[in-house]
């Protein structure tokens, strides 16, 4: 898919991303996993992928030097500007640009960072951005993507719209594995179980299908869409409440981006 097509959809449901509260390390499994890494201080440079409205950037901002925050969409960028400044935060930068484009010596990221991370971003879709990484990674790199995602409203949503989602992350875990295994990076394997479920009133529901039918399909939706998914959104509401389930199982896979040549000596069990 192309930037510009790539762009406008993350951009329909930017305003979601920016809903999202910003993780704590106490709590965030995603962030106790990096957090054992030896990246953090004072100089440590760290990439996010994938930013989108800036949450995880802003999370680890107090413990390095500097963060950059990569976004194809620039309605998230714009988002994760306000929210840097919210938070008062001076060593991010946010950046629009599309990762599997980029060329990066070009944009001086050679060997630049001690750790790039993407946290449920299509900014790691292929082998191809894994060996991007490694290249402008000096330290570590960490993803968090599905393993497995039930989620049985949006299934019946996708069915009733004749349509079916893009995303199969599930499906990239494997492949990911067996080239960081091949060039001997040996990565990390973990999971943790997610509950994603959210509720709504009708005109939410509406509003939140409607934003995800853009994702999935990069088709706008018009009037005659729209009131398709009002239909369902009726169709699935319970004491005046639509609530979509979702249950996630979350694989993440961490590794030394120039070989596991020390056994990872520097990560806390």
């Amino acid at each position: 898919m192309d930037k510009e097509t790539d762009a406008k959809k993350w951009n329909g449901v930017a305003g979601q991303f920016n809903e999202l509260r910003i993780p704590i390390w106490e709590e965030d499994l995603f962030l106790k996993t990096i957090e054992k890494l030896p990246v953090w201080g004072k100089d440590s440079e760290v990439l996010d992928l994938g930013c989108g409205a800036g949450r995880y950037s802003i999370a680890v901002a107090d413990r390095c030097g500097h963060v950059t925050g990569s976004d194809v969409s620039p309605k998230m960028i714009e988002f994760a500007d306000k929210k840097e400044e919210e938070f008062g935060k001076g060593n991010i930068t946010f950046v629009n640009e599309c990762w599997h484009d980029i060329d990066i010596r070009e944009r001086g990221y050679e060997n630049k960072f001690d750790l790039i991370f993407g946290h449920m971003t299509p900014a790691f879709d292929t082998t191809e951005d894994i060996e991007k990484a490694n290249r402008a990674s000096k330290g570590y790199c960490a993803l968090a993507t599905f393993a497995e995602r039930k989620a049985p409203v949006a299934d019946r949503f996708l069915k009733f719209m004749e349509t079916e989602s893009r995303w199969h992350d599930e499906n990239k875990i494997p492949a990911f594995f067996e080239y960081l295994y091949k060039t001997k990076k040996h990565p990390r394997v973990d999971y943790y179980l997610r509950d994603d479920t959210q509720e709504f009133d009708e005109e939410e529901a509406v509003k939140f299908l409607k934003d995800r039918y853009i994702l999935d399909t990069a088709v706008e939706a018009d009037a005659r869409i729209e009131e398709r998914i009002r239909e369902f959104v009726r169709s699935e509401m319970r004491d005046g409440r639509f609530v979509n389930e979702v249950k996630a199982l979350i694989v993440t896979l961490v590794w030394n981006a120039k070989g596991d040549t020390d056994g990872y000596s520097g990560y806390k069990r």
